[in-house]
Order: C-alpha cells, then sequence, then structure tokens
C-alpha cells in the first residue's frame, strides 16, 4: 500500500512540474510598445532646455511643454488632452511646443527651483518663454497641472488661442451675460 501511494504523490508531482513547467514555457509575454507622443519631439530624442534656447533667435517665444515620460498624469494629458487637440487639427502632432523631460531632475529637486526658473510648482506645464538678447529668458505665461483642477483639452486650447499659437479654428464663445449689480 505504502508502495502504491509513494508511486502515486511522484506520478503527481512530475505530471504538476510538467504542467508548470509548460505553462510558464508558452506563457503569453506583453508587448512592448512605445506610447504614442502628440508632441513634435518624442520624449526619447528630446534635447536639453539650454540647447533649444541657445538655438532660438532672440525675441522669439518658445513653448515648452514640461513632464515626464512615466508619470500618469502625463500619460492623461497626451491621451486625453493633446490627442484630441491634434485630431480636431487634423495633425499628428502639436508641433508648437518644444517637449521637456523632466525625469532627470530626480525626485528631491526643490519646487522652489523650478517655480523661479520656469514659473510653475507641478508637472504637466505649459510655458511660454521669450529669449533674450543675453540669452536669458522671461517667463510670459504659464498654465499648469493642479491636482484639484487638471487641464482639460478646452483649457489647453484656450490657453493657445490666447498665446496666438492655435491655428484651428476658433468657435464663437456668444455674448458675455451682464452681471446683476452689488449692492
Amino acid at each position: 500500500m505504502l508502495k502504491k501511494f509513494m508511486i502515486g504523490s511522484m506520478g503527481f508531482l512530475f505530471l504538476g512540474s510538467t504542467a508548470l513547467f509548460s505553462y510558464r514555457a508558452m506563457e503569453p509575454v506583453a508587448a512592448v510598445t512605445q506610447p504614442e507622443s502628440y508632441i513634435s519631439a518624442a520624449p526619447a530624442s528630446s534635447r536639453s532646455l539650454s540647447e533649444t534656447t541657445a538655438e532660438t533667435v532672440a525675441g522669439e517665444t518658445l513653448y515648452v511643454y514640461f513632464c515626464t515620460a512615466d508619470s500618469a498624469d502625463c500619460t492623461y494629458m497626451n491621451d486625453y488632452v493633446l490627442k484630441p487637440l491634434a485630431q480636431e487639427l487634423n495633425a499628428t502632432s502639436l508641433d508648437v511646443f518644444e517637449y521637456q523631460d523632466l525625469s532627470g531632475l530626480g525626485e528631491n529637486y526643490p519646487v522652489s527651483k523650478l517655480k523661479s526658473q520656469y514659473g510653475f510648482e507641478s508637472y504637466p506645464a505649459f510655458v511660454a518663454m521669450t529669449v533674450n538678447e543675453d540669452g536669458t529668458t522671461t517667463i510670459n505665461n504659464v498654465l499648469e497641472w493642479n491636482s484639484e483642477s487638471p487641464i482639460d483639452s478646452q483649457t489647453l486650447k484656450l490657453w493657445m488661442i490666447d498665446q496666438g499659437i492655435w491655428t484651428g479654428v476658433i468657435e464663437d464663445q456668444g455674448e458675455l451675460i451682464e452681471q446683476p449689480a452689488q449692492q
């Protein structure tokens, strides 16, 4: 009896091991894809901001998109904000923005330094900056991510219209309704 039990358990162990090995050998592997980007410079090939400003003519305005490729907020921005705007323009990317990857800054980079250098505290952020004669930059306008009220496609479109860089159709917003006088 003991002999039959040992042979049976060894057979069961052999069949279980073979089944597990076969499953692991034939297990499907997730496809690795490059996420689609709707900014002209792909995150892997982006230039540093100093290289971009050095190549920019003095007095010209740069429109920079600050983000990181692995951020969930930036993925949301790409899929649900930039993609609809690019589709509205019948384009594959929004060529007016220069991509700046912030992943090299690290987790301990002070927020106050981002605020003093580029005018924003959280990202993703869109910055309009003018390059001066001496090579320095002046921050003209900033649209930054806020977790309480994230940037949507309408907000970015209005910001682009205010900056004069929207090339699509601008819908008539209608007349403003007069507010009642305060007493």
